[in-house]
C-alpha cells in the first residue's frame, strides 16, 4: 500500500544539532542527489535527528519510506515543523514486510517515484529499517532498471555500501529471497 504527503519543512525550526558528518547508515546511491540507508528518526538516540539533520543539510528533499505503518516511531511530525522560508518536502510510503519483497507492479511504482523525484531535481532519500534489506532490494531492482545486469548491481551496491558500519557484518541486501527478486526483476 502507498502513502503519499506533501509536507513543509524549515529546518532551522526543527530543535536538533545539525550533523557535519556523515552518519554511518546514510550512503549514496547517486551522486549528492540519491541517498540510501536507515530510519533516519532513532527516538532512544541521544541525538534522535542526527540523520535527519544530516540529510535536510545535504538538500534531501524527498523521502521514500519502505517501513510498515506501525513499524516504528514516525518522523513525519519533524518533516512539517513549518514555518517562513520552508521548502516542501516530499514523502512516500510503499509498505514492504520486513525481510520481504514486494509484488513486480509496487516495485516498479516504487522506481517510477524515484525517477519521477530525480527527473523533477529533488534529492532522494530511500529508506526502510535498516536500510539493509528492502532499501538494497530497491536499489538492485532500480540499478537494473537503469540497465545494469543483475552482477554488476550487485558489485555497484557492495561497493556503495561499503560507507556503512553494517557492511562490516551483512550485506545489500542481505536475504536470498530479495537476491533472487533483483536476479529476476525486468
Amino acid at each position: 500500500m502507498c502513502f503519499i504527503s506533501l509536507l513543509k519543512i524549515n529546518p532551522r525550526k526543527l530543535n536538533y544539532r545539525k550533523a557535519n558528518n556523515k552518519p554511518d547508515t546514510v550512503f549514496e546511491v547517486e551522486n549528492d542527489r540519491f541517498f540510501a540507508g536507515g530510519y533516519p528518526y532513532n527516538p532512544g538516540a541521544k541525538d534522535q535527528c542526527e540523520v535527519l539533520a544530516y540529510l535536510l543539510d545535504k538538500g534531501v528533499n524527498a523521502f521514500i519510506d519502505l517501513t510498515e505503518e506501525d513499524e516504528l516511531v514516525h518522523y513525519k511530525k519533524f518533516l512539517s515543523a513549518g514555518g517562513s522560508g520552508a521548502e516542501r518536502v516530499h514523502y512516500i510510503r510503499f509498505e514492504i514486510e520486513d525481510y520481504s519483497v514486494c509484488d513486480k507492479e509496487t516495485m516498479s511504482k516504487i522506481i517510477a517515484k524515484i525517477n519521477g523525484f530525480l527527473e523533477s531535481g529533488l534529492k532522494v532519500y530511500l529508506h526502510s529499517r535498516s536500510g539493509v534489506g528492502r532499501t538494497g532490494l530497491v536499489i538492485g531492482c532500480w540499478l537494473k532498471s537503469r540497465g545494469c545486469t543483475f552482477d554488476d548491481a550487485i558489485k555497484i551496491m557492495a561497493e556503495m555500501f561499503k560507507e556503512t558500519a553494517a557492511s562490516a557484518y551483512t550485506t545489500l541486501p542481505d536475504n536470498k529471497i530479495q537476491i533472487d527478486f533483483i536476479k529476476n526483476y525486468s
